[in-house]
């Protein structure tokens, strides 16, 4: 289930920056600026998020490895459920 869950998280931001790049491959001098600039930031943005899982995957098998040190410390829930909930799009509601 892991495997499978993580294959999906890793394919679908590869998946967009591979398209994006084909496009701007495949259309070279037919795009106008703003379509350039949209499938860059695609691509910008699902490299980003791929990078962003990889590093996750690599901290949690530091975790695992006993490499990486865990220390717990006081939260108030709202610093972490707002920061979650803005990254989501989720309004007050």
């Amino acid at each position: 289930a892991l495997l499978s869950a993580l294959s999906h998280d890793l394919r679908r931001p590869l998946a967009a920056a591979t398209a994006a790049v084909s496009g701007l491959r495949a259309a070279r001098n037919s795009l106008s600026e703003h379509d350039r600039d949209e499938l860059l930031a695609t691509a910008g943005e699902s490299l980003a998020t791929l990078a962003t899982l990889v590093t996750d995957l690599l901290d949690v098998s530091r975790l695992q490895a006993g490499v990486l040190a865990v220390s717990k410390s006081s939260v108030d829930p709202a610093d972490a459920i707002v920061p979650a909930l803005d990254e989501l799009g989720l309004g007050p509601d």
